[in-house]
């Protein structure tokens, strides 16, 4: 953001009037700009299409099921056969993409207290966000593909949805 800042004039951009955009994981990430007080000035308007605010691991204590992110890192530097936060820094990027994949580990944003203070959920629930204007909208169907071999159709009530995820899931 910084470098779109500085550099948006360069292609026709107002650097006092960027916009940020996501969809989906990028919905994701827009929340997450949203409650961070490291971007607090570099946009002055959002918009999320399609995203949700998943609970995201803490840095160093168990929320909401998830391990701490230390410990899921050390258990992942281990894997990887390196014993210092120095020797893994020095790996090559490739080979840590490589490890997530064979090891099963994958890559969140945490819950750090400097740049995402608390969970995202809770600092916009709670107002504690950037105070800008913000559009927020959901595509039909988004992410179907993932449950459904084709759309299925959304449920009119609390007891069609219920009813749906146990035929469904069981």
């Amino acid at each position: 953001l910084h470098w779109v800042r500085d550099n948006i004039a360069s292609f026709g951009g107002d650097p006092t009037n960027i916009t940020v955009f996501g969809e989906s994981a990028g919905a994701q990430s827009i929340a997450h700009l949203l409650t961070s007080p490291k971007p607090k000035g570099l946009f002055l308007k959002a918009i999320l299409q399609s995203g949700v605010m998943q609970p995201i691991p803490a840095l160093r204590e168990t929320r909401f099921g998830k391990p701490p992110a230390e410990e899921t890192g050390l258990q992942f530097a281990q894997k990887l056969g390196q014993n210092s936060l120095n020797e893994f820094r020095r790996l090559p990027a490739e080979e840590l993409l490589l490890g997530i994949r064979r090891f099963g580990f994958s890559t969140e944003i945490v819950e750090d207290g400097w740049i995402l203070p608390a969970q995202t959920v809770e600092m916009i629930r709670d107002g504690r966000r950037h105070d800008i204007p913000i559009i927020s909208g959901f595509n039909a169907d988004e992410a179907s593909y993932f449950f459904f071999e084709r759309p299925a159709p959304v449920p009119k009530n609390l007891k069609g949805y219920e009813s749906a995820v146990r035929d469904r899931f069981g």
